[in-house]
Formats: C-alpha cells, structure tokens, sequence
C-alpha cells in the first residue's frame, strides 16, 4: 500500500464517490476513519460528519510505510424513543 493511500469503501465493499460529497453534510451519513498507528501499535476509531474532514484527518494519521487508514461512510439511524 502506498504510504499516502487512504481507502474509501462503502458497506457493501463498493468505492464511495467523496470527492463529489466532499465539504457538504451529507443527510443521514458519518464518516468513520479506521487507522492504524504503528508508533502506538493499535487501531483506532474516529468519526465526523463530512467526508473533507474525515479524509483530511486520515491523510494526517498516515506518517509511516506501516501506518493505514480507512474512511467508511456510515448510515445514521434514528435513535428510538422510550414508551
């Protein structure tokens, strides 16, 4: 994997267009960053409400050959409300 390579895969495997969303919220979606830091040596999770920002974020948490990152987009769901 190319040491800045950010992949941005939907849930049914299928590449997102974000450079198309880029900037605006996109109703009903968050953006998940998966990466990994090998100077920590774990994987973490941070989620944002835009792509541009999510994949601003995932371009900066890559800094070494070993280190990846991931951008899901994510559906929302509507929280229930208790009887």
């Amino acid at each position: 994997m190319n040491r800045k390579q950010i992949n941005s895969i939907g849930l049914n495997g299928a590449e997102l267009p974000v450079a198309a969303n880029a900037g605006d919220a996109t109703g009903g979606q968050e953006f998940h960053v998966t990466f990994y830091n090998s100077d920590h040596g774990r994987v973490s999770t941070e989620i944002f409400d835009d792509a541009a920002s999510a994949e601003r974020f995932a371009n900066r948490m890559i800094c070494d050959e070993d280190d990846w990152a991931i951008v899901d987009a994510v559906p929302l769901q509507q929280n229930r409300i208790a009887a």
